[in-house]
């Protein structure tokens, strides 16, 4: 007969463990991950007025555009925030940073108002994606009295994201055109992953679990494959 394997109160041991390194790395790299979904969800107004520009269009015309995004938002938090649930945080928010990432990056070469709006409401998808998975990462990762607090920090970028399209379009466009303000975006999102963040701190948190004993609160676990599932 087999083994069983210990059971590892998840919940209880970050409870005793505190706030350590491996939350502070997280909570970093998952600051920068919203500045990114900021950026995103507002660099289509500030290359609009170069739009109309360029295409010739009315105001008017733009605004499905304009919204393409934030209905792929919409979408996106209930896809992702499903995948986070099945498959994993760490594999929503990758996921959901490469979807935006590509498609803000196509969107540099769009040529007609047909091109921009599918390219962004695919983007948008990307983009719902990510925040609700990051307040999750946080709160799951954190000690019961700080997972409000480091949830609440986590998305504290979304709107300092989107003031820097602001200075791009100030500084770069009228050198380069409203097609660095994707491609810009796309440099820095490229470099950012939480991922390996992710799994040195669950290889830390598995190692302190194997020697602590089994009790009657906390969330329960008996594989180590378990952390990766739920967070």
């Amino acid at each position: 007969m087999a083994q069983e394997q210990p059971v590892v109160q998840v919940s209880r041991l970050l409870d005793e463990s505190g706030l350590g390194a491996f939350q502070i790395r997280l909570l970093v790299w998952s600051l920068f991950l919203v500045l990114i979904d900021g950026y995103d969800i507002a660099a289509i107004a500030f290359a609009a007025p170069s739009l109309v520009r360029v295409w010739s269009l009315s105001p008017g015309e733009l605004a499905p555009v304009l919204t393409a995004s934030l209905v792929g938002i919409l979408f996106g938090s209930a896809i992702f925030g499903w995948v986070g649930d099945r498959y994993g945080r760490k594999a929503a928010l990758v996921t959901g940073n490469l979807l935006f990432g590509v498609f803000t990056f196509a969107a540099a070469y769009s040529g007609n108002l047909q091109q921009m709006f599918w390219l962004r409401l695919l983007a948008g998808i990307g983009i719902g994606g990510v925040i609700p998975n990051v307040v999750a990462i946080n709160a799951e990762s954190a000690p019961r009295h700080l997972r409000a607090t480091l949830a609440i920090i986590a998305v504290g970028c979304v709107p300092i994201g989107g003031a820097i399209p602001g200075f791009v379009t100030a500084t770069l466009v009228p050198q380069y055109g409203w097609p660095i303000l994707f491609q810009r975006r796309h440099c820095a999102g490229r470099h950012c992953d939480c991922g390996h963040v992710w799994d040195a701190g669950v290889d830390k948190i598995h190692d302190a679990a194997s020697a602590q004993p089994s009790g009657d609160g906390g969330a329960r676990c008996r594989d180590p494959a378990c952390f990766q599932r739920a967070c």
